[in-house]
């Protein structure tokens, strides 16, 4: 795969702008680049970690879970209307998958889906 300093530097060093840009400066925009490039790397990778084995979080809402298979939210959700400004809240559903495209993909099954998947109305 190619990377981006690489590109870079093929690049700055090609017509028109070849002498035009210091050996020096291309090195430095290389170093920056390589570094960025880095960071970006490892944060994806972080990032696959979490999805895979499903990230949990704590939100004004309740607790968020991220399915790992199919990378959709389970979260709480409500009925509600409003009064004097505020929600009030009139039934509360735990846990909720999403009924409507939940069951649509597999992410562990088939990890290279890249479809958008809309519910069938």
């Amino acid at each position: 795969m190619t990377r981006i300093v690489d590109t870079t530097i093929r690049l700055l060093s090609q017509q028109p702008l070849v002498g035009t840009i210091s050996t020096a400066r291309v090195l430095e925009v290389a170093e920056i680049l390589d570094t960025s490039e880095a960071a970006v790397n490892s944060l994806l990778r972080r990032a696959r970690v979490a999805l895979e084995t499903g990230i949990t979080i704590e939100g004004p809402s309740g607790t968020v879970k991220m399915d790992p298979a199919t990378h959709h939210t389970i979260r709480n959700a409500y009925l509600a209307r409003p009064k004097d400004r505020v929600w009030e809240i009139l039934q509360t559903f735990p846990n909720q998958f999403p009924s409507d495209t939940g069951g649509a993909c597999d992410l562990i099954k088939s990890p290279r889906t890249n479809k958008q998947f809309t519910p069938q109305v």
